[in-house]
Formats: structure tokens, C-alpha cells, sequence
């Protein structure tokens, strides 16, 4: 072999990065068919692909990622064991693609960021201090971890004297509100419940007045938006705590309203004004009411949607639009909000195909939020993620999908291990985090499920676990996330378990 040609395969196979032992991400000109993906470099509802995870079976799959995606993540235990062996082993006509030597290759950096996201994450649950010249979003991810006891569990005491309310993210006319727990979660816990019950049945019925042909009124759903917000502004955790009880049974009404308790959130940790935060919970309720005249059989389909099935499903926000318009005034912010959260800061969303500034603050909310809420519930077409895994994919699309400053603010809005994750403690035993420490005066608490050997216990046990910059014994630490359903435990089994935490 000719020095040439050595260096050209090892441009070309630096391409192709081992991302664990058998997961590799693989540049779309170098896919072929016979591999599995598992990931893409962007959010999956931007795409086609609507089954999260498929074998590349056909050449219109290969261009439609070549189309939509720069880079995919690909299981090599799940592919062919040919087309494995060929994507391991790129032809040279694969490397007169890449960058001269020395530069970087021209993607998104999701390569890179997806390692050092989990790497991050890893740190945080080991409470040990981030590596030294770390940037962007990791980088500031990485300083909350080794920060003041002030920012554990992600949230600022004092939204006021957040970063973010320096970085002028709040409109020039809000002055920004500085919220704290004013009721303990078990307190809540009854209140979240009915708030959370309610939301979701108005919306319900708003859907199906449409479908209907009914006339159309806001002012159930308006209530029930109202609802979310006061027990939010009273203590988070209660309803986040909820809206995980109901992950398991996905509709567009649950959707909704979970769509729209994360926007909250995220707005209550900005420090947003009550009238500001009902707003955005009528966005997330309202954002997707389009659907109901776009084919269910299309929303559910498995697999790679065609062209025109995919614009088909676009039409959903403008055909939402056209429902709102015939409602009673709703504040314009509001249905800027609904028009634009699929639009991306790279201008690769929709309807619009609006780019950075272009995009409203509640429509780079609106995107973040409803992408969370859709990786952390089941699908007909697709699994859920654990909560870990959908905030570093939040991280690694940051600066191109979404709003980088703010994919930092919901981090902290929501936690690292937001209330309601599946995690493995320093003893071996798993748990389900129950409360945040949003200040010195409080702490993280969690529901132990099982022993160390994972078995469970007969009644779950609460629990206090370590915060960063406090030293406690190993076991009481948490140590990792875990993906849903791991050791066959069914959350939903526990979410109806009243912690009663004071």
C-alpha cells in the first residue's frame, strides 16, 4: 500500500467514530443498506423517520437520510454482518469527501459533543470536578456541576441573578419574577394531580369538538392552562411527577399538556411573569391541534414516511393555525409561538424555514420543550428514552436545532436526573428521583425500589441522596441514569406510590 493510500484510509476511517463497542456514527455518504440506525444528528420529528431505530432496507432511505442529515449513528450488532464489515472499512472513493488533513470534518460537532455529553453526565452523577477547557453548552454544563451548592440540581436559587437574566433572554419589557417552593411536594402532589387531570381532559374534548365540527372555545383549556401554572409556580416536582406517571399511554391531549408543563417550567426557571407562563402552556397545549385532520394512520405509520406524507404531516401547524383563527382572540405571542415550534436556528425546520433571530423566544422554547416531551414517551413507533438520554440529545443539537443558551436553562430548569428518572445508586440499588435540591436549604430525594442485587422491595423507600461539594458515603450517591425499563421495572407500577415527602 502507498503512504497515499494509508493516509486516505485513515482519513476516511476518522470519519467513522466508535461511539461505545458497537456503535459507530457514520457520515450519510458512507451509509449503506444492511446497517441499523439507532440515532440521526437531529431531532427525529424533523425527519421522515418516524421509527426511532430502523434497518436501512431501500436506496429512497439512503437518500432520504442523505437528504435530511449529515451524520447517523448506526448499531453494528443489529446490522448485516456485510454491510458492517463495509462500514468499517470505508473505500477510498469515501475519502476524497473528507477535510485535508488537519481539519476538522464539516458537520455538526455532534460527534464530538455526543462523547463529551456522556462524558459530562458521567462526572456529574460521580460528583467529580469536569476536565479543564471545556466549551459551549457541555462546557457550562460541566461549571454547574463543579459550582456553589447554589446550583445543584440545576436550578439557580435566584432566577433573578441567573445568567440568564443577564444575557437579556427575558423581552425588554418582562422584569424577571423570582419564584421559590412555597408548598412542599406531597403538599402539591394532590393539586398537581387534579391540575394535571383536568388539562388534559379539556384539551381532550377541545380535539374532539374539533373533529366534530363544534364550535370552538378556549376557555376550558384556558383554565386548565391556568391550573398548570399556579401548581408549578408553587413546586415543580409535583406536577413533572405526575406527567411521568401517564408516559406510558401516549395521546395527543398528553402530549399536550406535558408539552406544556415543560415549557412552564422552563419559563418559571427564566423567571418569567404568571400571565407570561400561561401563555406558554396554552402553546404547548395548543401546538399540534392541527393533527386531528391529518391522518392518524399517517401520524402512526412505522417506518420512513414518503415525501408527500411527510409534507402532509407539516400541514399540521398550519392547519392549527387555521382552527385557532376562528377562536377567540389569543394573544399573538401565542400562536407565534404555535406557528413556530418546528422551526430550527439552522433554518432546516418548517413551516417557515426561519433561522436564528428569526425565531421567537416562546418559539425556541416551544421546540425544546415539545422535542423533550416527545423522546421521553412511548410511541406507536418508536420507544421512549430515558430522561439522560433526551437532554444530551437536546445538548448535542444545541447551536444548530435549538437555542443553545437556552437548551442550558432547561437543563437546569429540569435537572440532570430530572424528578421522575429511573437511576442506579452506589449501593446497586435503583431508585426513581422524587424531588430536586433547588437551594442549601434542600435536598434530592428519591424512591429506592430495589435491593442491591436488583430485586424488589416490597414497599419502596425514600431516600436522601448526595448533592455536588458534599461529602457522603458512596452508596448514597447517584452514580447513573438509567434507560426505561431497566431490570423489567415498570415506573408506572411506583408514580402512583404518594412519596409524602415533607
Amino acid at each position: 500500500m502507498q503512504p497515499s493510500d494509508s493516509r486516505s484510509t485513515h482519513e476516511a476511517s476518522a470519519a467513522l467514530r466508535l461511539v461505545n463497542r458497537q456503535r459507530l456514527v457514520v457520515p450519510v455518504e458512507s451509509l449503506v443498506i444492511g446497517l441499523y440506525v439507532v440515532e440521526l444528528d437531529r431531532p427525529w420529528l424533523d425527519t421522515p423517520f418516524l421509527l426511532q431505530g430502523f434497518l436501512i432496507d431501500s436506496e429512497a432511505e439512503l437518500q432520504a437520510l442523505q437528504r435530511n442529515c449529515s451524520h447517523a449513528y448506526v448499531d453494528l450488532d443489529r446490522s448485516s454482518q456485510e454491510a458492517a464489515q463495509a462500514v468499517q472499512r470505508p473505500a477510498p472513493a469515501a475519502a476524497a469527501k473528507l477535510p485535508p488533513p488537519g481539519q476538522r470534518y464539516p458537520a455538526r460537532a455532534d460527534i464530538r459533543i455526543s462523547a463529551a455529553t456522556r462524558q459530562r453526565f458521567r462526572q456529574f452523577a460521580r460528583e467529580t470536578a469536569p476536565p479543564a477547557g471545556s466549551q459551549g453548552v457541555l462546557g457550562r454544563i460541566a461549571i454547574w456541576m463543579a459550582g456553589p451548592l447554589s446550583l445543584v440540581g440545576g436550578r439557580h436559587a435566584d432566577p433573578g441573578t441567573a445568567p440568564h437574566a443577564r444575557r437579556g433572554l427575558l423581552p425588554v419589557d418582562v422584569q424577571a419574577t423570582v419564584y421559590r417552593d412555597v408548598r412542599a411536594f406531597g403538599a402539591e402532589l394532590p393539586r398537581a394531580r387534579r391540575a394535571f387531570e383536568f388539562a388534559e381532559a379539556a384539551l381532550a374534548s377541545l380535539l374532539a369538538g374539533i373533529r366534530a365540527g363544534a364550535r370552538i372555545d378556549l376557555g376550558e383549556v384556558t383554565t386548565g392552562a391556568y391550573a398548570l401554572v399556579d401548581s408549578i409556580i408553587d413546586n415543580p416536582d409535583a406536577l413533572i411527577w405526575v406527567g411521568r406517571l401517564r408516559d406510558v399511554d401516549f395521546n395527543p391531549a398528553n402530549h399536550g399538556v406535558k408539552v406544556a408543563l415543560y415549557l412552564v417550567v422552563l419559563g418559571r426557571h427564566l423567571g418569567l411573569p404568571r400571565r407570561h407562563l400561561a401563555e406558554l402552556a396554552l402553546i404547548g397545549m395548543l401546538a399540534d391541534i392541527g393533527k386531528v385532520r391529518v391522518s392518524r394512520t399517517l401520524l402512526e405509520k412505522p417506518g420512513m414516511l414518503t415525501a408527500e406524507e411527510f409534507q402532509q404531516v407539516k400541514e399540521h401547524v398550519r392547519l392549527g393555525l387555521e382552527i385557532i383563527g376562528h377562536c377567540e382572540a389569543l394573544p399573538d405571542s401565542v400562536q407565534l409561538g404555535i406557528a413556530q415550534h418546528h422551526e430550527r436556528l439552522d433554518g432546516s425546520g418548517y413551516p417557515g424555514g426561519l433561522v436564528a433571530d428569526a425565531i421567537s423566544l416562546y418559539g425556541r422554547m416551544a421546540a425544546i420543550a415539545d422535542s423533550f416531551a416527545a423522546l421521553i414517551t412511548p410511541r406507536p413507533y418508536a420507544e421512549a428514552s430515558s430522561a439522560q438520554d433526551a437532554l444530551m440529545n437536546l445538548c448535542e443539537w444545541a447551536g444548530s436545532s435549538f437555542d443553545e443558551t437556552l437548551v442550558e436553562q432547561f437543563v437546569q430548569a429540569v435537572s440532570m436526573f430530572p424528578v421522575g428518572s429511573l437511576v442506579e445508586l452506589g449501593s446497586g440499588e435503583v431508585a426513581v428521583v422524587a424531588t430536586q435540591a433547588r437551594d442549601t436549604s434542600s435536598q434530592t430525594s428519591v424512591l429506592v425500589l430495589t435491593w442491591p442485587d436488583k430485586t424488589l422491595l416490597e414497599r419502596p423507600v425514600t431516600r436522601t441522596v448526595s448533592r455536588p461539594g458534599r461529602t457522603v458515603e458512596e452508596q448514597h450517591r447517584i452514580v447513573s441514569g438509567l434507560p426505561v425499563g431497566s431490570f423489567g421495572i415498570a415506573l408506572r407500577d411506583f408514580y402512583a406510590t404518594d412519596p409524602g415527602l415533607a
